[in-house]
C-alpha cells in the first residue's frame, strides 16, 4: 500500500525539503504522532522531529516487515531499524488511523525490541562505571539535555554539568563510595519491576546496593 512505503520513506529521507513533502503526504494537518520517546503534531512537527531523530542517530534506516493488518479505519504494520551494514538494532509496531483522503490522522508507536544493545545494558555501562567512578573521562552515558532530580533540591537539575555536580561532591566526601547492581528490570521483565511509563519519559528501575564510609556500611536503594 502506497501509504505504507511513503511513512516508512518520510523516515528514511535526510533531505529536509523532500522530507516536509512527503510528512505532507502521510500525515493531515493536526495529526499526533507519538511512541515512548518522541511526539508531534502535524506535517511539519512530525518532518522535523524526524530530523532530531536523525541527527542522533545517523546513517541508520528503517525497512518495512511483514504485511498490515487493518480493521476499519485502524491499521497496525511492522518495521525495524538497521545500520548501514544491515545490522538490526531496534524494531517495533507502529498503530496508525486512517482519514477519508488516505492520510493518518493520528499514529502511535510502540518498540518491540529497542536499541539497547549488550554494550548499553545496565551491567555493563551503569556498573561498570560505579565500580571505579571516574568523572575526568569521557562518557556518552548522559543526554546532553538530561534531567534529574536529587534529594534535598528544591528544583531539578537540566544538562549534564548540572546533573553531575551533586556526585561530583558526593565522591570528594565519600571517595570510596560505590554502587553494585542488585537487580534490575529490562522491557517485559517479570521480578522487579517492568520499565514504567510516564507520558514521552520511559523509566528503568534498578536495584543498588550502596558502599562507603568507615566503617563500611552496605545500604539498598532504587
Amino acid at each position: 500500500m502506497t501509504f505504507w512505503w511513503r511513512y516508512i520513506d518520510t523516515w528514511n529521507e535526510t533531505d529536509s525539503s523532500r522530507r516536509s513533502v512527503l510528512a505532507e503526504l502521510v500525515l493531515l494537518d493536526g495529526a499526533r504522532y507519538t511512541d515512548l520517546m518522541m511526539s508531534s503534531t502535524g506535517p511539519k512537527g512530525f518532518a522535523e522531529m524526524i530530523g532530531v531523530f536523525q541527527a542522533q542517530m545517523p546513517g541508520l534506516k528503517f525497512e518495512r516487515v511483514g504485511g498490515i493488518d487493518a480493521t476499519g479505519v485502524m491499521v497496525r504494520f511492522s518495521w525495524r531499524l538497521v545500520d548501514a551494514g544491515g545490522r538490526q538494532l531496534a524494531s517495533g509496531t507502529d498503530v496508525g488511523e486512517f482519514s477519508i483522503d488516505g492520510r493518518f490522522a493520528g499514529i502511535t508507536g510502540f518498540l518491540d525490541s529497542t536499541l539497547i544493545g549488550p554494550a548499553w545494558c545496565v551491567e555493563k555501562k551503569y556498573a561498570a562505571f560505579w565500580v571505579a567512578p571516574d568523572f575526568s573521562r569521557p562518557s556518552d552515558e548522559l543526554a546532553s539535555d538530561i534531567e534529574g532530580y536529587w534529594p534535598g533540591l528544591q528544583a531539578s537539575l537540566k544538562g549534564v554539568e548540572a546533573y553531575v555536580r551533586p556526585l561530583h561532591e558526593l565522591l570528594r566526601r565519600v571517595p570510596d563510595f560505590r554502587l553494585e547492581v542488585a537487580d534490575y528490570a529490562s522491557r517485559g521483565d517479570k521480578g522487579l519491576h517492568p520499565l514504567d511509563y510516564h507520558g514521552d519519559a520511559r523509566r528503568c528501575t534498578v536495584a543498588l546496593r550502596r558502599r562507603g564510609l568507615r566503617p563500611p556500611q552496605q545500604w539498598p536503594g532504587l
